[in-house]
């Protein structure tokens, strides 16, 4: 007796066999991610800066508003007082580099969050509804896409020898 469907062939190289031919093509990517040392560097890295701009403002106790107490506090070196220096109002820049990472995560996350909700929920639109509403939003996301492109060529920053 013939199946609908064809006989599955070999698995991918690094694919799991889940039983009765499924294939996880992605299992075991943490293994391979974390067996290789740039991986193992890059995650440690952006685990030590996410904990440092996280934890930061509460185990250090600085203000990061805090101007200098007088004229010799303005552009100083790295110090036990100023981790990373002071700035021209005599600020230091350590808390200044914490509450600025905060935003940035915030933001960041915020603006991936907003982007994946519109997307998903266009996406389903378009799926669902199909027809001239799938055309419409499809015109719409090439027209985007076409507009940003070409800003980034006009900006220099973009395109294929850059």
């Amino acid at each position: 007796m013939s199946l609908p469907f064809p006989e599955p062939g070999p698995a991918p190289v690094g694919a799991t066999h889940l039983g009765d031919g499924v294939v996880a093509p992605r299992a075991g990517w943490l293994r391979r991610f974390w067996a290789d040392r740039m991986g193992r560097i890059g995650a440690l890295m952006i685990a030590v800066v996410l904990v440092v701009i996280v934890v930061g403002p509460f185990v250090f106790p600085f203000d990061p508003d805090a101007y200098g107490a007088s004229r010799t506090s303005i552009l100083q070196p790295p110090s036990a007082d100023a981790w990373l220096g002071t700035d021209e109002l005599g600020r230091t820049l350590f808390p200044q580099l914490l509450v600025g990472g905060r935003i940035s995560l915030i933001v960041g996350l915020s603006a991936t969050l907003i982007a994946m909700l519109l997307g998903a929920g266009l996406g389903l639109v378009s799926g669902y509804y199909a027809g001239w509403r799938d055309t419409v939003l499809m015109r719409i996301t090439a027209a985007m896409r076409t507009y940003l492109r070409s800003s980034k060529f006009m900006s220099g920053r973009g395109g294929p020898c850059a």
